[in-house]
């Protein structure tokens, strides 16, 4: 069995990690705003009877809810990274005098 050598995070690259999903998370919510724009103007030409736009607003419709669902998960893994970092950072700063 190999030696304890205590836990350890690369909290640099874990901000990091939690940098890049908060980002994802802005551009999905930004495709999603501009997905749903465009299905309401599709909605406005299928009104006015134009078929094809009918047919893309239909697509749009069942593309942009599954976006801005991804769009949450990025957030929270987000958050959730931020969290483990800040965490492991309190923990090491409450028990640095506690142990060795």
């Amino acid at each position: 069995m190999a030696p304890y050598n205590g836990v350890w995070m690369d909290t640099d690259e874990v901000s990091s990690m939690s940098r890049w999903f908060q980002t994802a998370s802005n551009t999905l919510k930004t495709v999603s705003g501009a997905l749903r724009a465009a299905m309401i103007l599709l909605q406005t030409t299928a009104l006015t009877g134009l078929v094809g736009g009918f047919v893309l607003e239909r697509f749009i419709g069942r593309i942009q809810p599954p976006i801005e669902e991804l769009s949450e998960y990025c957030a929270e893994i987000s958050r959730d990274l931020d969290l483990a970092v800040r965490n492991f950072q309190d923990a090491n700063s409450t028990n640095a005098g506690r142990f060795g």
